[in-house]
């Protein structure tokens, strides 16, 4: 005599296997389309606009290389006017990508630090939303965690304040200290 092992799925089982499919899936795109890049060079890349690739929703930035001007697509959560290190080839320009972890402050801007209170964990992409305040007002910002970091660390969750350093002239470029 044989019990029956077989469990009826629910509808949740169904759900979290289908979220693990897209997130597979969207690695996947990432490797194939984002350039790999040996030895790389860093500059940084303004958002100067949006664009739509086929269905999916990107962020233009601009950027230059001994005053020649190049355009790369890239994480869609910027605004315009945010600013990234984008990673080059040296030996062709043109060929870079956009760093969606490090967000940059405007070159030659006063910085400060002050803490920022996570307001946000997103899991599935790993990114924390964090709020603060200078002066009379609040600023809100959301951050791509680099691959070295764990948006399962104690760190990252809701109420917790982590320094962040933001420019003196301009507070809505700000990023998280590592």
């Amino acid at each position: 005599m044989s019990a029956n092992t077989s469990k009826a799925y629910t509808k949740s089982d169904y759900l979290i296997l289908a979220i693990m499919a897209v997130g597979v899936i969207g690695v996947i795109f990432y490797n194939i389309y984002a350039p790999v890049i040996s030895n790389p060079s860093e500059t940084i890349g303004e958002v100067i606009g949006k664009d739509r690739i086929s269905k999916s929703r990107v962020s233009v930035y601009q950027y230059s290389v001994d005053g020649t001007v190049y355009q790369v697509n890239g994480w869609d959560r910027a605004y315009n006017g945010d600013l990234y290190v984008v990673e080059y080839d040296p030996k062709d320009p043109s060929s870079a990508r956009v760093l969606a972890h490090k967000p940059a402050l405007p070159p030659g801007d006063s910085t400060s630090t002050i803490m920022a209170t996570i307001i946000e964990s997103h899991f599935i992409n790993r990114m924390v939303t964090y709020q603060f305040e200078v002066g009379e007002y609040y600023f809100e910002r959301l951050q791509k965690l680099p691959p070295d970091e764990s948006i399962r660390d104690p760190k990252y969750a809701l109420g917790n304040r982590i320094q962040i350093e933001y420019s003196v002239e301009n507070p809505n470029h700000s990023k998280i200290r590592y």
